[in-house]
């Protein structure tokens, strides 16, 4: 059986590629997607013909259908419009946004206007936190979006124009020490090779370099892992799921320096033994697909990628496009993979590790786009250079989105180290009240603690800065961070699929004054034992904000001194 990829994308043979045995399963996203993008939905027929394809049960292919929001076997509208409720949203106004379009379509939020055409859904963020409210309509991102805009969208999908609203630029501070310093084409790349394998691990773990996706796992002990594990293939990941609330940054990357997102890939697949990477893009950048494939048709020509990468005989590497179809769950490692191989995207117990069992269960590195772009910058100017920047711990710089109160939202590279303080007067933030670092799965910082450093001796974060002003509930943020995590649950672990909503529930009593001091332990309890006894980080990570906001803010809620006392809170 031989299955045709309809999203991949494989320069080093210049067509669509064709698997084989193990990897015809691995068709069945793409498969969907396309069925998707064909109908507005996938139906029973659809289903049934894929499963006969691949050679698989008609229940497994339903099964992974109903996993991923970007897929259904509902009938759509023609056109999705999807309103963004992520924290930055709702602050922008998102409510108002639901409001305007259900008045100007005539229906309600989860309907489809009376002739088909356009259908209406709140969704999570979709990274456009710095220009809220956004909309996705179909694959189009809208940010900014006023009164006049929705008059302007809905009036052309009814008349089936074509949506072409135009924004200004997304504000990005382009300097920076390391992802924004200049490097000349291909230089990491040309370093590599001239290396070779043991070269390339060596100064990668000389850089001190941790993944830049918040977990903060050496990179050089990762890929030596992999490099030593015994398998007669190996692959190469680039997570590019940017699906934490509140990050953007990856986009800036994606969209302006891919050549060195590949390059990157290439690094890696030269220090592990890999010859094939993938990209896998979350489902709101689909956007991003012919931008990404016309990128790979050049590097190809340019020799980056492909057979004999730039004329090293013996090293070749291809990059295939993946899409996601909106799972944030996706973004751990390990659902990623499940992904990647036509599965639900439900992380996986460990060990086995990726290392040493992943992608069809050969040894896989899976880093994310940050990450990829600054190991082409310690090739191609040094380990030594690169530990130059940042703290005796947090080697380099970081790419921070910014969200929230603040007049300057948007991407800056900042060095490790520097203090919220400092951030926010990047930002131009004032009158601050609260600062979540690492989006819905990090902490939220009160005023009190404005000098604490981004770092991984302090605040490690994926990316993402929402800032907080003075008139901001509290209570209200730590309700949209749990309703997220409770839609974005996979479900598989009790702790996780039975806390989240508690801990919601608890939030209502509390902004409704009937949580008693004893119930708001048992909270506080509940939340440690996801901690700790949780599958995955979705659900490790999840009581985060909570906690940090029930801690950090009483005046939120009613309780006394006394009772904060016995639940060990500072007084």
């Amino acid at each position: 059986m031989a299955i045709r990829h309809p999203v991949k994308n494989t320069p080093g043979k210049g067509r669509e590629s064709v698997v084989d045995g193990d990897e015809a399963r691995s068709a069945l996203l793409p498969l969907l997607q396309e069925a998707q993008a064909r109908k507005g939905y996938v139906s029973d027929k659809d289903m049934q013909g894929i499963a006969d394809k691949l050679g698989i049960h008609p229940v497994e292919v339903y099964s992974v259908v109903t996993f991923y929001s970007f897929l259904t076997e509902k009938k759509q509208g023609k056109h999705v419009i999807r309103i963004s409720n992520c924290v930055s949203n709702e602050m922008a106004g998102s409510k108002r946004v639901i409001r305007a379009f259900e008045k100007a379509l005539k229906i309600k939020t989860g309907e489809v206007t009376r002739d088909g055409k356009i259908g209406l859904e709140m969704t999570g963020c979709i990274g456009m936190c710095d220009r809220a409210p956004a909309v996705m309509v179909d694959d189009l991102l809208i940010g900014k979006v006023t009164p006049a805009a929705i008059t302007e969208i809905v009036k052309r999908l009814k008349s089936n124009r074509k949506l072409d609203i135009k924004e200004s630029e997304k504000p990005v501070k382009r300097e920076g020490p390391v992802i924004f310093s200049p490097i000349e084409p291909s230089a990491g790349l040309k370093k590599a090779l001239d290396t070779g394998q043991s070269g390339v691990l060596g100064a990668v773990k000389d850089s001190g370099l941790k993944g830049r996706g918040g977990a903060g796992f050496p990179t050089g002990m990762k890929w030596d892992f992999a490099a030593k594990a015994c398998s007669d293939r190996k692959f190469v990941v680039c997570n590019a799921d940017e699906g934490e609330p509140g990050t953007f940054k990856d986009k800036v990357l994606l969209t302006e320096y891919l050549p060195l997102v590949f390059e990157g890939m290439a690094i890696a697949g030269l220090a592990i033994g890999a010859d094939t990477g993938f990209l896998y893009l979350r489902g709101e950048y689909r956007y991003m697909v012919p931008l990404i494939k016309k990128e790979l048709a050049r590097s190809l020509k340019r020799g980056i990628l492909g057979k004999d990468v730039l004329g090293k005989k013996g090293f070749g590497f291809d990059i295939e496009i993946r899409l996601g179809s909106g799972a944030y769950v996706c973004g751990e490692e390990t659902g990623l993979i499940e992904s990647l191989e036509g599965n639900r995207g439900e992380p996986r117990n460990r060990p086995p590790f990726p290392v040493n069992t992943g992608y069809l269960g050969h040894p896989t590195v899976v880093n994310n786009v940050e990450t990829f772009v600054t190991v082409t910058h310690i090739l191609a100017r040094g380990a030594d250079w690169f530990k130059e920047t940042g703290t005796d711990k947090s080697f380099g710089s970081k790419l921070i989105s910014v969200s929230g109160d603040c007049k300057k939202p948007g991407v800056y590279e900042v060095r490790f180290g520097i203090t919220i303080k400092e951030i926010l007067r990047i930002a131009d933030a004032r009158d601050v009240k609260a600062v979540q670092v690492g989006g819905a799965s990090g902490c939220c910082v009160p005023r009190k603690h404005f000098n604490r450093t981004l770092g991984y001796e302090d605040l490690s974060t994926g990316g993402s800065v929402i800032i907080f002003g003075q008139n901001r509930d509290m209570l209200d943020v730590a309700n949209n961070f749990l309703k997220f995590f409770e839609e974005e649950s996979c479900g598989q672990c009790t702790p996780c699929r039975q806390g989240i909503p508690v801990l919601a529930e608890g939030v209502e009593m509390l902004k409704n004054g009937e949580c008693s001091a004893a119930y708001l332990k048992e909270l506080i309890s509940l939340s440690e034992t996801m901690q700790v006894a949780s599958k995955c980080g979705l659900g490790q990570s999840g009581p985060n904000a909570f906690v940090s906001i029930i801690e950090n803010f009483p005046r939120a809620y009613k309780l006394s001194r006394k009772d904060r006392t016995e639940i060990k809170f500072d007084a």
